[in-house]
């Protein structure tokens, strides 16, 4: 006689029940995530540069005469491309967290430029017959899927992460012109992806009523792309830095 066989979804029922110690409140140990993006020219290094405890992973070294003339105490890593920037990336994931509380990488446009030079050179070693200055598709998604799963990554990490980018204008689904950071792939689709991985996402531009100052803008304009998740840095805001945003924050969280 054949016997009863138990039902699995019953008999897991019966087991005690244990609480998962990765659950836990939402909202709980957020990081700031936060991509910049502006003309050149406007201050977005300027920008980075007033982070605490920052590590700044530069295309070059001369990116942070400005921010050395504004005061700034972050320290720098020149990273040409996205091999260096790995190697970086693997520092902070296992020792710069302790060690830094921002880690931010400027620019992501000339970083996009400088690591198709890299791909390229790889690529003519190989095979002499191409030209170094054509890339095909193939080289062309290599590269931004470089980008983004660097950037992921570095969201990922249990660390206040930031990037800076020039603007590109592209059409949005209605036909009007919109200013995106200039991160090259699918027509503006991997710019959105990337700001999609960011809390906060600033446009950054020089104020027109009074010379020499800049302003940062946090919500979505005809003109531009910006958001603010947290829902509490406002509209825009007059010469932004780190410190006025984390103070911002964390009076929107009391």
């Amino acid at each position: 006689m054949p016997t009863k066989k138990s039902n699995p979804i019953r008999s897991t029922k019966s087991r005690p029940r244990q609480t998962s110690s990765k659950i836990r409140p939402v909202g709980d140990d957020a990081y700031i995530n936060i991509g910049v993006f502006g003309y050149p020219g406007v201050g977005k290094s300027l920008f980075a540069g007033t982070s605490p405890k920052a590590l700044i992973l530069a295309n070059k070294a001369n990116e942070s005469v400005s921010m050395k003339k504004a005061g700034s105490k972050a320290e720098m890593w020149v990273c040409p491309d996205i091999t260096e920037l790995t190697e970086a990336y693997e520092y902070v994931r296992h020792e710069g967290v302790r060690k830094y509380d921002w880690v931010w990488i400027d620019n992501t446009t000339l970083l996009q430029d400088q690591n198709m030079d890299m791909i390229m050179e790889d690529l003519i070693a190989s095979k002499p017959h191409r030209d170094k200055y054509i890339p095909d598709k193939a080289e062309y998604l290599r590269n931004q899927n470089m980008l983004s799963l660097l950037v992921r990554n570095f969201t990922a990490l249990p660390i206040n992460f930031g990037f800076t980018a020039h603007v590109m204008h592209t059409e949005d689904g209605e036909g009007n012109m919109v200013s995106l950071p200039m991160i090259q792939g699918g027509q503006g689709a991997l710019s959105q992806k990337l700001c999609g991985c960011m809390n906060i996402v600033m446009f950054l531009g020089m104020s027109e009523k009074v010379k020499g100052r800049r302003i940062g803008w946090f919500q979505p304009h005809d003109t531009h792309y910006s958001k603010d998740r947290f829902g509490v840095l406002g509209n825009s805001m007059v010469d932004p830095t780190i410190p006025k945003i984390q103070a911002l924050l964390k009076k929107g969280a009391a």
